[in-house]
């Protein structure tokens, strides 16, 4: 399995809590969809994840992760320039590339003190 990772960045045009409203009214039904594409379409699409930014910020940022059993370059660029097409004019996306897992750590570990 390989993570796509894709950069969403978005000036503030307004209340940030809005347009982060409507980035996720737009990127839902877009991500629902991806795991029932054809794998050449959207390099079989297994699962996605939207991360957003916390904290104080000017902009609206996110990254969104992609797991695909079938990766390869061209649907990942493929899947960036349709990201575009649904998210509100002036959105800034990137395809920052495939990666692989390397090392992670248990989910959940009990400390005794």
């Amino acid at each position: 399995m390989t993570t796509w990772v894709i950069s969403i960045d978005m000036a503030a045009d307004g209340p940030l809590g809005e347009q982060h409203d409507m980035v996720l009214a737009s990127v839902q039904p877009f991500l629902e969809s991806l795991p029932r594409r054809p794998a050449g379409r959207a390099g079989s699409v297994l699962a996605s994840e939207l991360l957003s930014s916390a904290g104080i910020r000017e902009t609206n940022r996110y990254l969104l992760l992609v797991d695909v059993d079938k990766p390869s370059p061209r649907s990942l660029r493929m899947l960036a320039e349709e990201l575009t097409t649904v998210l509100p004019a002036g959105t800034n996306v990137s395809a920052l590339g495939e990666f692989d897992s390397v090392a992670r750590a248990p989910k959940s570990q009990l400390l005794a003190w």
